[in-house]
């Protein structure tokens, strides 16, 4: 609702049930939540100590990938490894474009370093208020982990 200015989703230590998966997110909008192929276009750029920085983007997509695109740079579940995370966005009362910026730290698959990730996305296929959002991995379920949601006033 409009009791704060902005808001803040703080995800602590997510391990996925399944191996080498990336995280995504959807907004519930009209009373579900949004999941055609053309509803959300989303940037991310990663950086890890033994990779340059890669970036993967979407246009036209089903949900924002919060993480990296690949096997090289998926998120891991072995022992220790997690994501940590933070979301930023605003207004989601508002009837508009709702803009989401993300930064993170979490262990690749491959080899559990670091991989670092900065990134964006909009929900594009409307211009609606928000009642939710969904966390979902791209196989498998989270195993375990927070998810704090924070109110920002200015």
């Amino acid at each position: 609702d409009s009791t704060y200015d902005s808001y803040m989703i703080v995800i602590n230590s997510l391990i996925p049930a399944s191996d080498d998966v990336e995280l995504n997110m959807r907004v519930k909008a009209a009373g579900s939540y949004q999941a055609d192929a053309a509803d959300y276009a989303w940037d991310n750029v990663i950086g890890t100590p033994a990779t340059a920085l890669a970036g993967s983007t979407d246009v036209s997509d089903s949900e924002m990938t919060l993480t990296a695109v690949g096997a090289t740079l998926a998120i891991g579940n072995a022992s220790g490894e997690n994501l940590n995370m933070e979301i930023k966005f605003s207004d989601p009362d508002v009837a508009k474009f709702h803009n989401f910026s993300w930064s993170g730290i979490y262990n690749r698959a491959a080899d559990s370093l670091p991989a670092c990730v900065t990134g964006g996305g909009t929900y594009i296929a409307g211009v609606e208020a928000i009642t939710g959002i969904r966390f979902l991995l791209s196989s498998g379920n989270i195993a375990s982990g927070t998810f704090s949601l924070y109110g920002l006033k200015k």
